[in-house]
């Protein structure tokens, strides 16, 4: 790689390294990344070296990512993906209510995960749905977002497709949410998604903020972007107004998620895992929130959200 994948500046000899983190996560460096090295310009970290793109459809299409977290486990309860989508569809509902008639909805959810953005946005008092199409190219992933559809009866309003290549239409809101920081080329991506955008549609985007500071395992991330190169990349489309930007959730230096994690951060968490099966989801949910701060505003928190229209 050349040049820098958000700011295309021209990636010399003198940029600065450290070693990427990859330990005490569920498994081994299965992409084989042993730096990170740094844009001098935009402050991006870049994992080194670089995988082709192949490489990376490969990883998550035969549920490489997935399996590291345990997907039988952890999908019994979601409880933290769950607050975390909470708190991103509050952000997109409001901006609706204030730019759009909500009536009629249609979201696009790019790497959708457990789909959660689209279960909120179905039982929003707000807003009428139309249509909800995930893009998930795990397949395990499905039948997280089959079951809640299929169970209310109306599966109708939602479609999953494996690629963008698979959708047509154009959509009131698209959401990234924790995508840009898994691909070699996140501007092309972008470009994609404003393809379905029709002008004063919404565009959420979430990456984690500069993890590398506080994790000790970051794998599959490729890139590693602070506000300021969000917002490069975000100005780099020339179609998008960005309507807010900012860093979410607890301190990195003592987040839940920080590597020396405080015994009393340590003993709280496994008080919440307890109560999983206990207390109702709801509630966990507005636990964890507390937890890792998902719904404060903070330059220093563990995550980057940028809300933003088409022009």
């Amino acid at each position: 790689m050349n040049a820098c994948p958000v700011c295309s500046s021209k990636l010399n000899n003198n940029i600065k390294k450290i070693k990427y983190p990859s330990i005490g996560g569920h498994g081994s460096n299965s992409l084989n990344f042993r730096e990170i090295v740094f844009c001098n310009r935009c402050k991006t970290g870049i994992a080194f070296p670089c995988i082709s793109d192949d490489v990376i459809k490969d990883y998550y299409e035969k549920g490489k990512y997935w399996k590291q977290i345990n997907i039988g486990k952890v999908s019994k309860n979601a409880i933290v993906p769950y607050a975390l989508a909470r708190a991103r569809w509050v952000n997109i509902e409001s901006l609706l209510s204030q730019f759009k008639n909500c009536k009629n909805i249609a979201i696009l959810d790019i790497g959708a995960g457990y789909g959660f953005i689209g279960m909120f946005a179905n039982e929003s008092k707000k807003i009428d749905i139309k249509r909800y199409t995930c893009i998930e190219p795990d397949l395990q992933m499905w039948q997280c977002i089959n079951s809640y559809w299929q169970s209310r009866h109306n599966g109708n309003k939602m479609e999953i497709k494996k690629t963008l290549c698979e959708v047509s239409g154009k959509y009131d809101v698209v959401v990234l949410s924790h995508v840009l920081e898994h691909l070699n080329d996140p501007l092309s991506m972008l470009q994609s998604a404003l393809s379905f955008m029709k002008s004063g549609s919404i565009l959420l985007l979430e990456v984690p903020n500069q993890d590398y500071l506080f994790k000790d395992y970051t794998l599959p991330h490729i890139l590693f972007y602070n506000q300021n190169s969000l917002q490069c990349l975000i100005d780099k489309t020339k179609l998008l107004e960005t309507v807010s930007i900012s860093g979410y959730g607890k301190n990195m230096t003592i987040s839940p998620l920080n590597r020396n994690i405080s015994i009393r951060q340590r003993a709280v968490g496994k008080v919440l895992g307890v109560l999983h099966g206990i207390f109702p989801r709801k509630l966990l949910a507005i636990l964890y929130s507390e937890y890792f701060g998902i719904n404060r505003k903070n330059s220093n928190g563990t995550w980057i959200r940028a809300l933003c229209r088409k022009k």
